[in-house]
This record gives C-alpha cells, sequence and structure tokens, in this order.
C-alpha cells in the first residue's frame, strides 16, 4: 500500500468510515427506523453487538456449508438493518465465498471481520 492510500485510509478510520467509504454505523439510516429515539437506538446497537459475537463464533465454528451460510446470513441481516455497513460488506463477501473457500480467503475475511467487529465495539462503548 503506497504511503497516500495508508494517510486515505488513516483519515477515514478516525472518521468512522473504511476507505472505501462505508460507515461504522451509518447514523442516518439507523434513525429513519429509530425515528430519532436514542434510547432505542442504543438498545438494537447491543443487541446486535451481542448477536455479532455469537454469530462470529458460528462462523469460526462452521463444520458445514449450511451452518456458515447462516451465521453469515445472520450477520449480513442485523447489519444491514442497523446500517453497520462495514460488517455488511464483510458478511456478504463470507456468504459470498462460503465455507469451501480457500483457508486463505477465510482467514483474511474472519480477519477483516474482526478489525469491523472491534470498530463497532468502540463505537458502542462511546455512545455509553
Amino acid at each position: 500500500m503506497a504511503l497516500g492510500e495508508k494517510i486515505t485510509e488513516k483519515m477515514a478510520q478516525e472518521e468512522g468510515v473504511d476507505s472505501k467509504g462505508l460507515a461504522v454505523v451509518n447514523f442516518a439510516h439507523l434513525d429513519t427506523y429509530t425515528m430519532g429515539d436514542k434510547a432505542l437506538e442504543r438498545e438494537l446497537l447491543a443487541l446486535f453487538r451481542a448477536q455479532l459475537g455469537q454469530q462470529a463464533r458460528a462462523l469460526r465454528e462452521a463444520e458445514s456449508e449450511e451452518a456458515w451460510h447462516m451465521a453469515a446470513h445472520t450477520i449480513k441481516g442485523g447489519a444491514l438493518g442497523l446500517g453497520a455497513e462495514q460488517i455488511a460488506r464483510i458478511a456478504m463477501q463470507l456468504e459470498d465465498a462460503g465455507l469451501g473457500c480457500s483457508e486463505e480467503v477465510r482467514r483474511s475475511l474472519l480477519s477483516q471481520l474482526d478489525v469491523a467487529r472491534t470498530a463497532y465495539n468502540r463505537l458502542i462503548e462511546d455512545l455509553s
């Protein structure tokens, strides 16, 4: 990665978006579903945080294509509903790759999910 790309990536992370412009949480999207109810937003974000942890474990422990697909699909649905754009993008890639993808691809995607989860968790903690 060139220096300019690294700087762009760092600036994007500090603004809560990745280099593709995807937000950790798109609060404008979330607001349309909660009608500005901040208590409801915090509750939904916390529920997804718990679900995300459970489904990330399920991905790592998946022994069948069905289990892998269900975990990735569950993450994708929850993330899209909340506007957790980074996590949704990664979940789509996990779902498309499937359990049968190469070990390298699987490790890369799970690592990306871990990074996005960490950013999401930090954001939720900052809101508390």
